[in-house]
C-alpha cells in the first residue's frame, strides 16, 4: 500500500510528542512492507528540502501568543500570523503536488494545526481518496470554539472573524489516542463507530536505558524530583503546575522537591515562566532544560513524571493522567510492548 503521511513537524525538527509518534508509526508501517510518503514543513530548516519519501516542503505558522510585557501596537503583526494558522492557500496547492506525485492509496492525517487548518481541511475533503485522520490532540475542537484558552488572544469575536467558516472533516475512519480524545470527538458529531482508540506505543528505550534513581541525582538526592515534557505553551498548563509548586513552597512549607523542565515553545510563555518562577524564588527548585537529545530525556523519566493539559471543554484535561511513578511505567511496558498496534494488526 501506498500511504502518503501528513503531519505539521516531523523529527528531528519537533515542538512536542504528536509528530515523534508520528514519525514512528511511518516507521512501522514501512517495516510492514508498505510505502510511506511523509509530507510535513520546513520547520527547523532554512529552506525546504525533499529527503527521499520525506517532503518537508510545508509552510509551517506558529501559534500566535501576545506577550503581556510588550505593547500590542508592536504585536500587530500576530493577527497576521493568526490568520495563516487556519488559512493558507501555497500549502493545499503542496499538498495537491504530493498526491500527484506519490500517488496513495491513502492519506494519513495527523496534526494539520499551522499549516492553514482550514485550507488543508478543504483540500482533503476535496481528495478523492480515503482519508485516515489520528487524533492526538483537541485541533477541531478549538478551530470551531476559539474562545478556549488555546491561545492567549481572548478575542473571541475577533478570532472567530479570523478564522472563518471551518469545514467539519470527511473521513473513511478515525483513530483516537485515548477514550478521551475518541468521546470529546464523539461530542461534536464524529461517528463513534468509525473511530478506533490505539494508545500510544512506548519507546524500546525506556526499557533498557538506566533511570535516575539508578544514577542517583546528586545534586539534590533528599528531594521528590518531579518532571514535565512537552512543549511549553498555555494549553499544557506549565504556569498551572509553577503556581501549585508555588503554593506548596510558600503556604505549606514544603521544599521537598525539585522540577525539571523539558521542552521549549512559545516564546513570550517560556518568558512568562521564567518571570514567574524568578517572582516567586521557585528558582532553587525549577530547572529549565530546553530541549535536549531523546537518549538523555529517556534517562530523565524518574521518579515522578507530570503530565498536564489544560482543556476548558472537558474537566479533564487532553487524556491526562495523574502523577505516577516511572518504575510502574517500565513495568507495564514490559507487558504491553509486545502488544500489536495499528500499523502491525490493520494495515494490509
Amino acid at each position: 500500500m501506498r500511504i502518503l503521511l501528513v503531519s505539521n513537524l516531523c523529527p528531528p525538527h519537533v515542538l512536542g510528542g504528536a509528530e515523534i509518534v508520528a514519525r514512528d508509526f511511518a516507521d512501522q508501517l514501512e517495516m510492514l512492507g508498505h510505502e510511506v510518503f511523509v509530507l510535513t514543513s520546513s520547520y527547523g530548516l532554512d529552506r525546504p528540502e525533499q529527503d527521499g519519501h520525506t517532503w518537508r516542503t510545508l509552510n509551517y505558522t506558529p501559534a500566535a501568543h501576545i506577550d503581556r510585557q510588550r505593547p500590542l501596537w508592536r504585536q500587530g503583526h500576530l493577527l497576521t500570523d493568526y490568520y495563516r494558522y487556519f488559512h493558507y492557500a501555497a500549502n493545499t496547492r503542496e499538498l495537491q503536488r504530493a498526491i500527484t506525485a506519490s500517488r496513495p492509496d491513502v492519506l494519513y492525517v495527523w496534526e494539520i494545526t499551522g499549516l492553514g487548518l482550514i485550507s488543508m481541511l478543504e483540500a482533503l475533503n476535496a481528495a478523492t481518496l480515503p482519508v485516515v485522520y489520528h487524533l492526538e490532540s483537541y485541533w477541531l475542537q478549538y478551530a470551531l470554539s476559539p474562545e478556549t484558552g488555546q491561545t492567549r488572544l481572548r478575542a473571541r469575536r475577533l478570532k472567530k472573524l479570523l478564522i472563518g467558516s471551518v469545514p467539519f472533516p470527511k473521513y473513511t475512519s478515525l483513530i483516537a489516542a485515548s477514550d478521551a480524545v475518541k468521546d470529546e470527538y464523539r461530542q461534536i458529531g464524529c461517528d463513534a463507530g468509525r473511530i478506533e482508540v490505539i494508545y500510544n506505543g512506548i519507546d524500546e528505550r525506556f526499557l533498557v536505558a538506566p533511570s535516575a534513581a539508578e544514577a542517583q541525582d546528586e545534586r539534590q538526592p533528599d528531594r521528590t524530583r518531579l518532571i514535565y515534557v512537552g512543549r511549553l505553551c498555555e494549553e499544557k498548563g506549565v504556569l498551572v503546575l509553577l503556581k501549585a509548586l508555588a503554593i506548596l513552597a510558600k503556604n505549606q512549607q514544603q521544599s521537598s522537591f525539585v522540577l525539571d523542565v523539558f521542552g521549549d515553545g512559545d516564546e513570550a510563555y517560556v518568558k512568562e515562566l521564567y518571570r514567574f518562577s524568578q517572582s516567586r524564588h521557585l528558582d532553587t527548585f525549577v530547572t529549565f532544560h530546553g530541549k535536549v537529545p531523546q537518549d538523555e530525556l529517556i534517562r530523565s523519566y524518574d521518579p515522578i513524571y507530570l503530565e498536564r493539559t489544560l482543556w476548558p471543554g472537558s474537566g479533564r484535561g487532553d487524556g491526562a493522567r495523574p502523577a505516577s511513578n516511572h518504575h510502574q511505567h517500565r513495568r507495564a511496558s514490559r507487558d504491553c510492548h509486545t502488544r500489536d498496534r495499528w500499523p502491525a494488526g490493520r494495515a494490509e
